[in-house]
């Protein structure tokens, strides 16, 4: 008995084709599974840094209002508030003065329109 080694059954053929396409397969959805996690990345990343800048400006007002509250019970900031709101001390005397009025405009006067020949008349013969 003689046996062909180089001779292959069709269903070696088609199960050589099937490892490369189920291979294949795996290949692209591994490709597209690694560009979904860069996308991914990517968005969290801006929004990382978004709430960052956030962060940072929270933290800037925070310091300015901690910074205010300091303020707020010292003598000076209660003056400065009182005078605002046009308080005045014992013994002072407030004086609002208001916005000056705009100066009036000018009237036109109008002149009647009187013909000429009788100009003439009154100024020789006037009465």
């Amino acid at each position: 008995m003689s046996y062909n080694i180089r001779y292959k059954s069709k269903n070696q053929d088609n199960s050589r084709l099937t490892v490369y396409f189920i291979l294949g397969f795996f290949i692209v959805a591994l490709f597209i599974n690694l560009v979904k996690m860069v996308k991914q990345y990517v968005d969290r990343r801006a929004i990382l840094r978004q709430e960052e800048q956030e962060l940072a400006t929270i933290k800037r007002q925070n310091s300015n209002l901690r910074y205010e509250l300091k303020r707020s019970g010292t003598e000076e900031y209660i003056e400065e508030k009182a005078r605002e709101l046009t308080l005045s001390k014992e013994g002072e005397y407030v004086i609002i003065a208001g916005e000056p009025s705009p100066p009036p405009k000018p009237r036109k006067r109008e002149v009647p329109h009187i013909p000429n020949y009788k100009l003439w008349w009154l100024l020789f013969f006037q009465p």
